[in-house]
């Protein structure tokens, strides 16, 4: 069963089209968003990134966190993965396609535009996203510094 269910899970992979190359300008920038009920004010790269690849499960405090990511196509996904997380887009398929076919953790949920990403951290109290640097935040959801 399980032999069956990996073999049709690489043969969708297989189907599936690679995410088109995008080139993201070196400038582009984006802010780090949390609920506003969250009592952080800044976020370590490092803990930013293992939160997004669901290494760490729980807020100071025991909140569950709950990242939001945007699609792979994404030209804000190819920045942030590449500063936050350190990994290219491909590398960011690999990884979670090893997690999922080893029974592991499954990715974070994927929006399709800045505003479903806020809505998602606005209606999470562990929610916590990316958006660009110029986009108008809702008054539930906030801006956290990310430190070295």
């Amino acid at each position: 069963m399980k032999r069956r269910l990996v073999v049709l899970l690489l043969f969708a992979l297989a189907l599936t089209p690679a995410p088109r190359p995008v080139i993201a300008a070196e400038g582009e920038n984006y802010v780090v968003v949390v609920n506003a009920s969250n009592n952080i004010s800044e976020i370590s790269q490092d803990l930013l990134s293992r939160i997004f690849l669901r290494k760490v499960r729980a807020w100071h405090g025991g909140r569950a966190t709950a990242p939001v990511d945007h699609s792979l196509a994404a030209p804000i996904r190819v920045v942030f993965s590449r500063k936050a997380l350190g990994f290219s887009i491909n590398d960011v398929r690999d990884y979670w396609m090893k997690q999922t076919l080893s029974g592991g953790d499954v990715a974070p949920p994927i929006r399709s535009s800045e505003r479903d990403v806020l809505e998602f951290v606005k209606s999470e109290p562990g929610g916590i996203g990316y958006v660009s640097a110029d986009s108008t935040l809702p008054t539930d959801v906030k801006a956290v510094k990310v430190t070295q």
